[in-house]
């Protein structure tokens, strides 16, 4: 293998790994709007039961512990999904990544998390914590 197909492979590697983390950072973050969603719902399900019986706001319930469940398992089963279709449809390209231009991208950024690649050449390390 040569150092060009060496580099496109770390290039890539590298590029999927900046895809998978913030598609995870995505999920992780509807899994927050979901978990807001169910406090909001209890929240209002304590109003209506000073109003009403607790026998009724069971009924009304639409956010039981399987929904939430299984709403939590679809937003992970559907990030992991496409992280897997973008690494599938990565696979297809050789990438030349622009070291400068990514780099003054992290600096600017000013995000300690997302300034985690490290530069010796081509890229590499993305997911340790190295800047």
């Amino acid at each position: 293998m040569t150092e060009k197909d060496t580099s496109s492979i770390d290039n890539q590697k590298a590029v999927q790994l900046i895809i998978q983390r913030n598609i995870t950072k995505l999920f992780k973050s509807l899994l927050d709007v979901v978990d807001d969603m169910k406090q909001q719902n209890s929240s209002m399900l304590a109003k209506v039961k000073t109003k009403t019986s607790l026998e009724y706001v069971q009924n009304i319930n639409y956010l039981t512990p399987e929904v939430m469940d299984h709403v939590r398992k679809r937003v992970l089963d559907l990030g992991n999904e496409s992280i897997r279709e973008i690494h599938s449809i990565m696979e297809c390209f050789d990438l030349k990544v622009d070291e400068n231009k990514l780099e003054s991208l992290l600096k600017s950024k000013n995000n300690k998390k997302s300034k985690v690649i490290v530069r010796t050449g081509h890229l590499h390390g993305y997911g340790k914590d190295q800047v």
